[in-house]
């Protein structure tokens, strides 16, 4: 999940000192803040594993809240973020593999660790007090510009999977298990890094209309893979979230599109297919939907896991009856459900992780390309 920071209370948290106490770690991958545009004041980041990026690269800023701003924590990344207002301080670096990407600097001071800097501009040298630093694409005062390299620095990391769909992908807190999102059930399966951003009840337009998938972009990188899976809220019939035969095709290509422009990797995905049986068979129940995912593939040359299919020939495997622990199938007297639940569309834990493993040779794949690849 993608959490926001907004002073104005708009966002997940309303300061950044909040956000990095409160916000859960993840298994694999940084922890993601998306700082909204505005001041921003800390004085010390002691947390490892962090990501922050800021919602506009010249008026989003990270500011000291009193003396210096003092980078302490490891594998800490910054992206589109200004560092200075008149006379600030110079930034201290401390900690270990710390990356800043087209970020804007008065100056820093380099006391420890090693870092890396991407396409940010420093108004003044550098300092290096016993860290170390390498430049890639940074605007330095040209008469030192060539001096602050070294060549010993970490390389890049994995590519992260940046889910977006509805609720049969999400997670889902204690208080509602075993219902489980395939999405949440793979995180548990992989070392891979996944940001899985799928929300309960969107489709592919009420997703973009919420500003979902702009929060998304902002994270993209290149090498990063987005995995695309509507089709159930899209069926619905209110304004908000029904999508038709024209405007389905034209909704999933934003997120292409999106992914596109950032260097990443679009994957589309066919849904789930519900627990409904007519005949002794499984009745298909997404109509049109899962042939425009498709034949949108095919056109634009993209790779499609056929996730309805697999999990057609998945289930085809067992009786109706034993299909039934797949899906949010509850006893009465449950502490979540204390009435039951009997639920053929959602998915017990069992087949959210029965569901992931579908994919998950395939998702391990395309990390591997994607790391050869950059």
């Amino acid at each position: 999940m993608i959490y926001t920071v907004a002073p104005d209370a708009s966002g997940d948290f309303r300061s950044l000192r909040e956000a990095l106490e409160q916000a859960p770690s993840r298994p694999h991958g940084p922890l993601t803040l998306v700082l909204r545009t505005g001041e921003h004041r800390l004085g010390v980041i002691s947390r490892s594993r962090v990501r922050l990026v800021g919602e506009d690269p010249k008026r989003t800023f990270l500011l000291p809240q009193e003396d210096a701003l003092c980078l302490q924590g490891s594998d800490l990344q910054m992206e589109n973020l200004v560092f200075h207002q008149d006379h600030t301080p110079p930034v201290r670096v401390q900690g270990n593999r710390i990356t800043l990407r087209a970020c804007t600097f008065s100056s820093l001071c380099f006391e420890a660790g090693n870092a890396c800097l991407e396409d940010c501009e420093i108004s003044s040298p550098p300092e290096f007090r016993g860290g170390r630093a390498r430049f890639r694409n940074c605007r330095l005062p040209e008469e030192n510009a060539s001096s602050f390299s070294s060549p010993d620095v970490f390389s890049g990391s994995e590519p992260t999977f940046y889910l977006c769909g509805d609720s049969t992908m999400a997670d889902y807190p204690p208080d509602q298990s075993p219902m489980t999102g395939w999405g949440q059930a793979l995180q548990a399966l992989t070392g891979l890094d996944v940001q899985n951003c799928a929300v309960c009840g969107r489709s592919s337009k009420s997703f973009i209309s919420e500003g979902r998938l702009s929060l998304i972009e902002l994270c993209l990188r290149p090498g990063d893979v987005l995995l695309i899976q509507f089709s159930h809220n899209d069926e619905k019939p209110d304004r908000e979230r029904c999508t038709h035969e024209a405007t389905f095709p034209l909704y999933l290509m934003m997120y292409v599109d999106a992914a596109r422009r950032r260097g990443a990797l679009p994957v589309l995905l066919t849904p789930l297919p519900r627990r409904c049986y007519e005949d002794g068979g499984l009745k298909r129940t997404h109509g049109i939907y899962p042939g425009i995912i498709r034949a949108l593939a095919r056109r634009e040359n993209l790779l499609c896991l056929d996730m309805e299919e697999r999990a057609e020939q998945y289930l085809a495997s067992m009786t109706e009856e034993e299909t039934r622990h797949l899906y949010c199938h509850v006893a009465p007297g449950h502490p979540n459900y204390p009435r039951g639940l009997s639920d053929n569309t959602h998915l017990h834990m069992e087949g959210a992780m029965a569901f992931a493993r579908l994919v998950l040779p395939d998702l391990q794949a395309i990390c591997e390309r994607q790391v050869c690849e950059a």
